[in-house]
């Protein structure tokens, strides 16, 4: 059932976005976690999206694309950055949450296990954003 859900993680940030939107594969938002490890178990025949990060003013327009860098890459499969569109996920309440349902192209990270692989990875990327944040954000998973 995860494979078809999107789980969105959406905390307010200010002017920072991280976007999700529903396709598949699925799409895994960061909005603003900045510390911790997000934990995930993902199906050895599927791959999902991180993002895309961007950063928004409060009309809703892009300002400035995050930029995206890996510092640990994946053993078991392959982590890669693209340019996607998708829409943002700020929290209910947040001075841009009207933002939520506006198209905003961003840098996005697509993870895809091994062919046939089935255990553990792990991988850590880092998100800089157009006011210089920095955000470290570590993934574990399980691939079934």
């Amino acid at each position: 059932m995860f494979a078809r859900n999107v789980l969105l993680v959406a905390l307010s940030a200010g002017l920072l976005s991280a976007c999700a939107s529903v396709s598949h594969p699925p799409v895994i938002g960061q909005n603003a976690k900045r510390s911790g490890t997000t934990s995930l178990t993902v199906s050895a025949d599927s791959s999902f999206y991180i993002g895309p990060f961007s950063t928004l003013n409060k009309r809703c327009a892009l300002i400035a694309q995050a930029k995206a860098r890996i510092l640990k890459a994946p053993a078991h499969g392959r982590l890669r950055m693209i340019m996607r569109e998708g829409g943002s996920g700020y929290e209910a309440g947040s001075g841009f949450a009207h933002c939520n349902d506006v198209p905003v192209r961003g840098t996005t990270l697509h993870y895809r296990p091994h062919a046939a692989y089935t255990g553990p990875d792990d991988f850590i990327f880092e998100v800089v954003f157009a006011n210089g944040e920095k955000r470290i954000l570590p993934y574990d998973l399980i691939i079934r």
